[in-house]
């Protein structure tokens, strides 16, 4: 086997042990897996500094908007998340995360972030740089492959 397809390999499994740890963070938090889907797709737009509104949530779940309108009116009422007005154009909403999720899950999520930095200490900067670039590349095509619906 080549080293290359050896990494595709690592990749594949990394994608379905992280697919198999969403589905228990969304059992032990009483949530479909869409929903946890949707909360993650939320947290990360927030994080990098973007809004994203119900249509956007949609497009990304790749399902309906009147699905996306009840997925977000259970997470709503369940505590999980909230509808604001967007700051750059106040007739429109976008969505946020509640601090509350956001303690949910750093307690699910927070042990196994602190054993990834302890196992992966021993990285060089230069060799991390390496591996963010790699899966930058890797997210990517697989994003641009994505079946169009």
């Amino acid at each position: 086997m080549s080293l290359h397809q050896e990494v595709l390999d690592q990749v594949r499994a990394v994608a379905a042990v992280t697919t198999r740890l969403g589905d228990a963070f969304a059992q032990a938090t009483g949530l479909n897996r869409t929903d946890a889907t949707a909360l993650a797709m939320v947290m990360d737009a927030g994080a990098a500094g973007d809004d994203i509104g119900p249509s956007q949530l949609a497009r990304q779940l790749r399902v309906t908007t009147a699905a996306t309108t009840t997925l977000v009116d259970r997470l709503v009422a369940a505590g999980h998340l909230e509808r604001v007005p967007d700051p750059s154009d106040r007739r429109r909403l976008v969505l946020r995360i509640t601090t509350s999720a956001l303690s949910e899950g750093r307690e699910f999520f927070g042990s196994v972030n602190t054993a990834l930095l302890t196992a992966t200490s021993g990285f060089t900067a230069d060799e991390l740089d390496v591996v963010a670039r790699y899966l930058g590349v890797v997210r990517a095509t697989i994003e641009q492959h994505q079946p169009e619906t």
